[in-house]
């Protein structure tokens, strides 16, 4: 037990040392509050980990059997202590990343094991050798122990210390449960990630479903949203003048990458992108719906935003939703899905298949290499220029309509080396030296499948779509951790224009909609960024919590009653996006 907790004090300093370019400018008095109300979560996360091998300790047993009984079960709390140790290590990696505890993504790992043992191997090496050691020492201490024997401990002391750790994992006694959203109280995100861990975290997200909305709660919402009470998203598209689209969706991009969103010093690794918003339309404030890929692939091609406690599509989310392939095929549209990952990679083979499109292609697609890469496996996430080419050979003289969606990989860390010709013009010793050539690269790769694009007979009626994902994640500021770039590029169609309204990835669904001329009915979170704004406001989701951007305001939902009104429509909204899902009552 007090190994745990020690542990569990080490993963909080490195997660104060990881954030500590905005932790240390707080109050030490406001950093000693938050690190100890997180004992709460410390207590919680040991208690998972050692109360059943207590209670099977102190359980009456055959004394001839006691030896083994008692071997097996302090191996059992051993090998709690070392899963324990795994994910205190490889949420630091993963806060360093995303500046957040691990949650819901535990459940994806399984997807990609090939990034997950290369970046063990890579850039995590000096946190697989602190697991390596941690096993010797979790061993060692288990021998020792084994030889040199404990007396049972008294059935009564036993029961007591079991109904403390009851109150500890569930931190609270008679009152709700303690959960992640808790944290957020203290009202800034670096103390909400310092008062939390890592363990809590994944823990509460393999065990939580989404919240309960009582029919009152979810009338009322709905009420202070004045939204229809039957479906509350639903939309209706008439019919318009059909035009081609092509969606680019670029793995991390953040805007502050991208010279054309940028008010610093130019970083000059977009060449092209930059020409492409001199030319199209630039949505200044756009931001991400969340901070993983497929949370980004389900707000564009579905409409809906991940919630948690949620399945996503790639967990094979249940709910009847629109699917934008589905309504593009059956009016006639030809739709493709391709990915620069493999097939399997977040089972996007089976996502593009749920969500109607009538093809799909992945690496193993594009595998004609098209550069001389000096190391071509490393490429782990796909090579974004064979992808694109690969695009444009397939829609080469086409004359049926079609939408084609691409999402690029090659800027996903650990990146590749790229090719020296394609390289940014940042010296060796940059810091950030490996992800500008990654973005110069894939840059580089738009332009190339944009000179083809303008000699095809379809490109006078094509729109092009160009956003990213997600960021890469590594900015301080909270609004800056979900702006993402974002540019309409029509020449023949829209002229170039600056539009400051706050946009989200859900409007993409609506927007695609309109420019495919479809007459639909279909539900959807966002709004058409064709029409005019509809609200000042757009949902973010981090971890196991959701928040709220506006034009003057960036911040995360709290259980605490706020009496302003953003904080209140943030409240209602969160309301009515689980009340609908609860109810199945997102689409017909």
């Amino acid at each position: 037990m007090t190994v745990c907790f020690v542990l569990l004090q080490l993963a909080r300093f490195a997660c104060y040392w990881s954030l500590r370019d905005r932790l240390g400018a707080m109050p030490l008095t406001a950093i000693a509050k938050c690190w100890l109300l997180g004992l709460r979560f410390d207590a919680s996360a040991t208690a998972m980990v050692v109360s059943l091998p207590t209670l099977m300790l102190a359980l009456p047993f055959p004394v001839r059997w006691y030896r083994v009984w008692w071997r097996a079960w302090h191996g059992v709390a051993c090998a709690g202590l070392l899963v324990l140790a795994l994910a205190c290590i490889a949420d630091y990696y993963y806060l360093a990343e995303v500046r957040r505890h691990i949650g819901q993504e535990v459940l994806t790992v399984a997807n990609d094991m090939g990034f997950i043992e290369a970046f063990a191997i890579g850039p995590a090496k000096w946190g697989l050798l602190l697991l390596v050691f941690a096993a010797t020492s979790i061993c060692w201490g288990y021998v020792a122990i084994v030889k040199r024997g404990q007396r049972r401990m008294p059935f009564l002391q036993a029961l007591l210390i079991l109904l403390t750790m009851g109150i500890a994992v569930r931190g609270s006694v008679g009152d709700k449960p303690l959960s992640a959203i808790d944290a957020f109280d203290v009202g800034n995100y670096e103390l909400t990630q310092l008062e939390l861990n890592g363990a809590f975290s994944m823990a509460r997200a393999l065990d939580r479903g989404m919240p309960a909305v009582s029919q009152g709660e979810f009338e009322s919402a709905l009420a202070h949203l004045k939204y229809a009470p039957e479906q509350p998203f639903a939309r209706h598209a008439n019919s318009g003048e059909r035009r081609n689209v092509v969606i680019f969706l670029l793995e991390s991009w953040s805007a502050s990458y991208v010279d054309a969103f940028r008010s610093d010093q130019p970083l000059g690794v977009t060449p092209v992108m930059d020409q492409l918003a001199h030319d199209g339309v630039v949505f200044s404030q756009f931001y991400a719906a969340g901070q993983r890929s497929y949370e980004g692939i389900q707000a564009v091609l579905a409409g809906l935003p991940a919630l948690p406690g949620v399945p996503t599509l790639t967990e094979g989310l249940s709910l009847r939703t629109s699917r934008l392939g589905d309504l593009a095929s059956k009016q006639g549209i030809r739709t493709i899905f391709t990915q620069a990952s493999p097939r399997r990679s977040l089972r996007l083979d089976s996502v593009a298949e749920a969500l109607g499109f009538s093809e799909y292609y992945g690496r193993e697609d594009n595998s004609r290499l098209l550069l001389n890469y000096a190391d071509v496996d490393a490429f782990t996430f796909g090579l974004d220029h064979e992808t694109m080419q690969g695009l444009a050979d397939r829609l080469h003289d086409e004359r049926k309509p079609f939408l084609a969606f691409l999402f690029s990989g090659s800027t996903h860390t650990p990146v590749a080396p790229i090719p020296a010709e394609l390289q940014s013009h940042y010296s060796p010793t940059h810091p950030d030296k490996d992800f500008l050539d990654a973005m110069h690269y894939s840059d580089w790769g738009i332009g190339q499948f944009m000179a083809r694009a303008r000699t095809e007979p379809w490109f006078d009626n094509t729109v092009f779509i160009f956003l990213a994902d997600h960021t890469r994640g590594n900015d301080r500021d909270l609004r800056a951790r979900f702006h993402i770039p974002m540019v309409i590029y029509a020449p023949k169609i829209f002229s170039h224009r600056v539009d400051t309204r706050i946009g989200s990835q859900v409007d993409i669904f609506d927007t695609v909609v309109d420019l495919l001329g479809l007459e639909a009915d279909y539900s959807s979170a966002g709004h058409s960024l064709l029409a005019a704004p509809v609200q000042e406001r757009v949902t973010m989701r981090s971890g196991e919590n959701i928040g709220l951007v506006t034009p003057d305001r960036c911040f995360m939902y709290t259980t605490l009653q706020a009496d302003d009104s953003e904080a209140k429509y943030l409240a209602a909204y969160r309301s009515v996006l689980y009340g609908v899902i609860q109810r199945n009552s997102w689409a017909e």
